[in-house]
């Protein structure tokens, strides 16, 4: 985890890129400028990062609950008790680890793939629910 920390020293707080054109409309000037090879890099690295922890979620979410090792009522209370709080915290504790500052990126990691994740761990407790139901 030493070369993350390295790979995200530069924070990207303050745009300080200089334009490659700038043009005047008016009475402002306009600049077009050139994307960041190190915010996109980051960013990718980031998702491919907090993609391979839900892996471990959804694996033990797997072990855990589709295999019908244990109880019904057991898994609920993993799934709810244990998993479903874990999945909104994984990226915050990924982006306070690596002081990510970017309100972008921030915005971007913290509510993408907790969305996608959480939502489709409870359909899957919910199904798994209903078919022990017999409804």
């Amino acid at each position: 985890m030493h070369f993350l920390r390295d790979l995200y020293r530069e924070k990207f707080e303050v745009d300080n890129r200089d334009p490659l054109i700038t043009f005047s409309f008016g009475q402002n000037e306009y600049g077009v400028k050139a994307p960041s090879l190190l915010w996109w890099t980051q960013f990718l690295v980031f998702i491919g990062v907090t993609a391979s922890a839900y892996l471990i979620v959804w694996a033990v979410t797997y072990y855990c609950y589709i295999s019908k090792h244990n109880s019904p009522n057991r898994s609920l209370l993993f799934g709810y008790g244990v998993l479903l709080p874990l999945i909104p915290a994984i990226p915050y504790m990924f982006a306070s680890y690596l002081d990510i500052r970017n309100t972008f990126q921030r915005y971007a990691i913290v509510t993408m793939y907790p969305v996608l994740t959480w939502f489709k761990t409870v359909r899957n407790y919910l199904d798994d629910f209903v078919r022990s139901c017999k409804i």
